[in-house]
């Protein structure tokens, strides 16, 4: 059953912020998706640990930002009136270079030489904002470039960029991989460009130049630390297999959306997979791609290593993040749900990240339960035909041959 459209807003940046020179750095992008018993907001911010939330409130709730203590980094400068029922989303600590020695597609911090970059060290900018709004849902979306990393200037090639979308309606991106969006969802799109960098303690070197080795790695890959928050509180004394925050994978019958995946992946929390009409999920298909294009022939993978609680070296990143702006020191008291892992980006065999330059990567982030895959209406017809088309035959067939069966009876008993 579809959920009911909601009325879209257009992106704010940095709402009441004024005209300080901070106020031109993407702090705070605010997108409301209202509906008739509630309101979902998105709220996307790239300074410092970049994070991606979904705030869920009554309708008429308002969002404050006390921006004084924002740009101070302090704890519950976004808040709102009244407070959320439920913040779910994703904060990125770090971005790790790695030497794949074995070429496994994924990191191994035992094995593996790496190279941990402070996402806050990126500077960021917004390059384009987007928005359709229309009776039955509509969408927006913000696209998020780098410009700079620990204030030298990336070259005019390089591109390590975030394309967020929200939306009012039900639907599916047109956009490879295809996933499916809802109105109390958001899909993100990662791209890391020609992102070469060559660091040492005492120096930075960025080019794009292919001859030049990523900081002196011979089979060098990217890898994104990813930190998954929800106000869900912990439910103590649970299994293994019980987790709040878990991770699962579910199989799909086709791949029209996606050729050559028959794989959809999920991380959901406890209220999600409960179906409490709350909660929060992250939805991908378990592809990134090599190129803008998309093909299967430029795809690769990318490698979830397994879900841990908050390690304590990831606080102080975490404090410089909109995850914190919102929730404060709750993240670290134990309270609340959250989760760390790192999602590494290739496959053996693929040539590693100097192959193509280009890796890119679609998430989806939503509040309340993971929208479930279907057939599409062609797949139906397929099969339909496939299925009714020889039973048809058999039908006639059977049909004519009991006519042509009871046709000769008679002549048989008047010869007799």
């Amino acid at each position: 059953m579809a959920d009911p459209a909601r009325e879209l807003s257009k992106p704010d940046i940095n709402p009441d912020c004024g005209s300080e020179d901070f106020c031109r750095d993407p702090w705070l992008v605010h997108v409301s998706s209202s509906g008739q018993n509630d309101t979902i907001h998105h709220l996307w911010g790239l300074h410092g640990s970049p994070s991606f939330l979904l705030a869920k409130t009554p309708v008429a709730a308002k969002l404050d930002v006390n921006w004084s203590k924002l740009t101070a980094e302090e704890e519950l400068s976004v808040t709102f009136q009244p407070e959320p029922s439920h913040v779910f989303g994703l904060v990125f600590p770090h971005l790790i270079l790695y030497n794949d020695t074995n070429d496994k597609g994924q990191l191994n911090r035992s094995e593996d030489a790496t190279l941990n970059l402070n996402m806050s060290d990126f500077s960021w900018t917004i390059v384009d904002t987007e928005y359709a709004n229309h009776t039955n849902g509509g969408w927006a979306s913000v696209t998020f470039n780098t410009t700079a990393f620990r204030g030298t200037p990336l070259p005019n090639d390089t591109n390590l960029s975030i394309k967020m979308f929200g939306y009012g309606n039900d639907g599916r991106s047109w956009k490879i991989p295809k996933l499916m969006y809802t109105p109390t969802s958001a899909q993100m799109e990662l791209l890391l460009h020609r992102l070469v960098l060559n660091i040492t303690e005492e120096d930075l070197e960025m080019t794009s130049d292919d001859s030049i080795s990523m900081n002196g790695y011979v089979n060098p890959r990217w890898a994104l630390e990813m930190v998954v928050v929800s106000s869900e509180p912990v439910v103590h004394g649970q299994d293994e297999d019980e987790k709040d925050i878990q991770l699962h994978q579910s199989t799909s019958l086709d791949d029209e959306n996606s050729p050559g995946v028959f794989h959809l992946d999920e991380m959901t929390t406890r209220q999600s997979r409960d179906h409490k009409g709350s909660g929060g999920y992250l939805q991908w298909r378990p592809v990134s791609y090599l190129s803008d294009e998309k093909d299967i022939n430029d795809a690769t993978e990318p490698n979830l290593d397994t879900l841990a609680p908050l390690p304590k070296p990831l606080t102080l990143p975490l404090r410089a993040s909109l995850a914190y702006a919102v929730l404060g020191e709750k993240m670290f008291q134990g309270n609340l749900s959250l989760a760390s892992t790192t999602v590494s980006f290739g496959q053996p065999g693929d040539g590693f990240y100097t192959e193509s330059y280009f890796t890119s990567w679609t998430v989806a982030v939503g509040e309340g339960q993971a929208p479930v895959e279907g057939f599409s209406t062609m797949i139906i017809v397929v099969i339909s035909l496939g299925v009714g088309i020889p039973l048809i035959i058999f039908i006639v067939g059977g049909a004519f041959i009991g006519y042509r069966k009871c046709r000769r009876e008679p002549s048989l008993l008047g010869e007799d």
